[in-house]
């Protein structure tokens, strides 16, 4: 799977105003919290994670991980993807959110192999994570002129095509891999399941 032509970005660019500090990088089974993200999607061989300039993150150094710095002052996972989709090596970008420890690798798997741009349907249209192509920069950034900062809107603008979740449901029956920690109490849920 790691010939894959596919780079993949964590997003790890919140501010963590719900959990009250940074929870990238709180202690989740033996690591931080991000490293498990890391380790599920760790299927190319251009990974990066854009966030906020911290030292926090001097760790992924020699891990052959690629860190880009996103300093918009604002918090917006678009601003994550139009990085991402600039820093790239590949055509095809996988975003993932950092906070989604329980990410399952074989759901990453089988993003990598839908055609851009795409995302998990479960109810609703998923925002996170999604595979989109390097064309789709010029949209992220007419949106961003505009205003419009929710990757929802992106979805619609770029009509993303639904990945049904039943064909993740033997993958990831009660769909953990979605589920993002947003909270100190959603963090000791994640470690206990």
């Amino acid at each position: 799977m790691r010939d894959i032509r596919v780079s993949i970005c964590i997003l790890a660019g919140g501010k963590g105003r719900r959990f009250g500090k940074d929870k990238l990088f709180q202690p989740f089974r033996g690591k931080f919290l991000i490293d498990s993200v890391i380790n599920s999607s760790s299927l190319s061989d251009d990974i990066l994670v854009v966030g906020k300039v911290t030292p926090k993150f001097y760790h992924l150094k020699g891990r052959g991980i690629r860190f880009i710095p996103e300093s918009y002052p604002e918090s917006a996972s678009v601003f994550g993807i139009k990085k991402g989709l600039r820093a790239a090596r590949y055509e095809r970008v996988l975003f993932i959110p950092g906070d989604t420890p329980l990410l399952k690798r074989g759901v990453v798997e089988v993003l990598l192999r839908e055609i851009p741009p795409s995302a998990i349907y479960r109810g609703s249209l998923i925002p996170l994570p999604c595979l989109l192509s390097k064309v789709h920069i010029l949209e992220v950034e007419r949106l961003m002129r505009e205003g419009k900062l929710a990757i929802r809107e992106l979805h619609a603008e770029i009509g993303t095509k639904p990945i049904p979740f039943k064909l993740l449901e033997h993958i990831d029956y009660g769909g953990s891999s979605l589920k993002n920690v947003n909270t100190k109490e959603e963090l000791i849920e994640a470690i206990n399941r």
